[in-house]
């Protein structure tokens, strides 16, 4: 598995958790997209 995949695969999930937490979907989509650039 390549790193793109895994981000693409998972990025949902983290995106429902971030989401969950902060209630701003906006921001929750930041926090998802951030945490696939650390990774990068």
């Amino acid at each position: 598995m390549d790193f793109e995949r895994i981000c693409t695969e998972y990025f949902s999930d983290i995106y429902r958790f971030a989401l969950s937490l902060c209630r701003d979907p906006v921001l929750a989509e930041e926090i998802a997209q951030e945490r696939s650039h650390l990774h990068w």
